[in-house]
């Protein structure tokens, strides 16, 4: 069996606006319905953005070159599921619940992070990463902001 790590988003106590993954970093935008937001990490900063009106993509921008270092893009017409890329890998990011908004990031068909919204304020979101698994702290929070997205989008079409 598979040992999974989980840490909860949570709103930072100094800051509304900012959400902190228990040693990983903060991630930050300026409301959920925002399509874009805000994360640091030990390993880096970026900028994440929605792309085009259908929300089927996404970038990553670094904060410190100013390149594209991750996308999201959508396989699907029907449903969330899609390509990460994220430093030229890629993973796939599949929506794995009809009634609920849970995800999992997998490479070569091994889950490596599951994330689970919520629609609380204070602990949005939910996420177990696979213990041991070599995953950059950036990518664990573009999959969060991700799934944050799509739980928004969805409000607002319905």
């Amino acid at each position: 069996s598979r040992e999974m790590r989980e840490i909860t988003l949570m709103r930072s106590a100094d800051d509304k606006r900012r959400y902190e993954l228990e040693g990983l970093g903060w991630l930050q935008g300026g409301s959920w319905l925002k399509l874009s937001a805000e994360a640091s990490t030990p390993s880096g900063g970026w900028s994440f953005e929605a792309k085009g009106w259908s929300g089927g993509r996404a970038e990553a921008t670094s904060s410190r070159s100013g390149t594209v270092e991750g996308r999201y893009e959508r396989t699907s017409a029907w449903s969330h599921r899609g390509v990460i890329t994220w430093f030229g890998q890629s993973y796939d990011f599949v929506k794995t619940s009809t009634w609920r908004y849970r995800f999992q990031l997998l490479q070569d068909e091994v889950t490596l992070l599951e994330i689970e919204a919520n629609f609380s304020q204070k602990k949005p979101a939910v996420a177990r990463l696979e213990e041991g698994a070599d995953i950059d702290p950036g990518l664990v929070f573009f999959a969060v902001w991700l799934t944050r997205l799509f739980v928004a989008q969805d409000s607002a079409a319905t």
